[in-house]
C-alpha cells in the first residue's frame, strides 16, 4: 500500500508540470489506466510496474506535444458546437412560459424567490428560471408552493397562446413526482395510500391544481402579458427587473 501511495505522489507530481489544457487529459488516461491494471488478476509488483511504465509513456506523449495531434480533429469539432438558436416564435413561447413560473413564484410563494429568468439557451434548456429557496425543512406548504409554480409553464402557454408546446413534458413529470412525493409522506388526505389510490389522487390532485393556477394567471394575465415582453425584449432579467416590472404599474 505504501509503494502504491508512493507512486501515485510521484504521478501527482509529475502531472503538475503541465499547466495546459491538456493536463486533464493526462490526468484521466493516467487514472484509467491504473484502474484497468488493477482490474486484472496479476501480482500486485507487476500491476504497478505496468502501471507505471504506462503512465509516464502517456504524460511523455502529453509533455512531447503529440498527443495533440491525436484530439485536434475532436476538439475542433466540440469547438464548433454552438448552443441552438430559438426562431423568434420560441422565443415568444419560451417567454410566456418562464414568465409563467417566475409570476406565480411571486404571487404565491413565502419560501423562495426569483434570482433570474432568461431565454437565453443554457446546455438542453431553452430558457429557465432560477429560484432562491428559503425553506430548509420540507413541510406540505413547500410541497405545494413548488407544484404551483413548476405547472405555471404549461398554463401560462395555455392562457396566452390557448395550448402548449411538448416543452412542458419535463415539468409535468417533476410536478407528478413532488406530487408523488408529497403524498407518501402522509401529506394527503390520508395517512397512507396503496399504489393504485396513488395514483388516483395524484391525477385528482393534479387537474385540480391546474384549474386552480389557471384561475391565478387568467386573472393577472396583463401582468403575465407585460412580464412576457419584457423577458422577450431584454432576453434575461434578475430578480429586481422582474420586481420592477411586476410591480411598477
Amino acid at each position: 500500500m505504501k509503494n502504491i501511495k508512493k507512486y501515485l505522489n510521484y504521478v501527482k507530481e509529475k502531472v503538475k508540470a503541465f499547466q495546459n489544457e491538456y493536463e486533464m487529459i493526462s490526468v484521466i488516461l493516467v487514472a484509467f489506466i491504473i484502474f484497468m491494471f488493477f482490474m486484472f488478476p496479476v501480482d500486485a509488483l507487476l500491476k504497478i510496474a505496468l502501471a507505471f511504465w504506462l503512465s509516464m509513456n502517456v504524460i511523455k506523449l502529453v509533455k512531447e506535444k503529440r498527443i495533440r495531434k491525436l484530439i485536434k480533429p475532436f476538439r475542433k469539432n466540440l469547438d464548433e458546437v454552438k448552443e441552438p438558436e430559438l426562431t423568434e416564435e420560441e422565443k415568444i413561447v419560451s417567454s410566456g412560459h418562464e414568465a409563467g413560473h417566475a409570476l406565480m413564484c411571486y404571487l404565491i410563494s413565502d419560501l423562495c424567490t426569483v434570482e433570474k429568468i432568461t431565454i437565453v439557451p443554457e446546455g438542453i434548456f431553452l430558457g429557465h428560471v432560477d429560484f432562491i429557496d428559503n425553506e430548509m425543512v420540507i413541510r406540505k406548504k413547500y410541497y405545494l408552493e413548488q407544484i404551483y409554480i413548476l405547472i405555471a409553464g404549461l398554463v401560462a402557454e395555455d392562457v396566452l397562446f390557448g395550448e402548449h408546446c411538448n416543452g412542458c413534458a419535463k415539468d409535468v413529470m417533476e410536478v407528478r413526482q413532488l406530487a408523488c412525493s408529497m403524498l407518501n409522506s402522509g401529506m394527503g388526505k390520508k395517512l397512507a395510500y396503496s399504489e393504485i389510490d396513488s395514483a388516483k389522487e395524484v391525477d385528482y390532485f393534479l387537474q385540480e391544481v391546474r384549474r386552480r393556477a389557471t384561475i391565478i394567471l387568467t386573472e393577472n394575465k396583463d401582468v403575465l402579458i407585460k412580464l412576457q415582453n419584457e423577458i422577450l425584449k431584454k432576453g434575461t432579467l434578475n430578480g429586481q427587473q422582474m420586481l420592477d416590472v411586476i410591480e411598477n404599474e
